[in-house]
């Protein structure tokens, strides 16, 4: 299964959580930053894990609708347009 754990990380402890989810999800797995969960690196993907700390809920906001642009860019540009990304 080709998964992603896409995670959003200041201090490193949420990058290392979601690098052991990745581990756990078993071999094709990977834990991706936000920055690095873009276009190419999406496609192709059968499991997306989203994963971020509580302590900045109004980023996790704007980061998870600059996400779901980015993954449905990926999996469908035409939809991306009719977006307006």
């Amino acid at each position: 299964m080709n998964a992603v754990v896409v995670y959003e990380s200041l201090w490193g402890n949420t990058a290392a959580v979601a690098r052991e989810i990745a581990e756990g999800l078993g071999p094709g797995a990977r834990a991706l930053s936000t920055a690095e969960a873009t276009g190419e690196a999406m496609r192709g993907v059968d499991l997306v894990v989203a994963w971020h700390d509580t302590a900045h809920l109004g980023e996790l906001i704007d980061t998870a609708v600059a996400f779901k642009r980015t993954l449905v860019a990926a999996l469908d540009p035409a939809a991306a347009a009719r977006l307006g990304g």
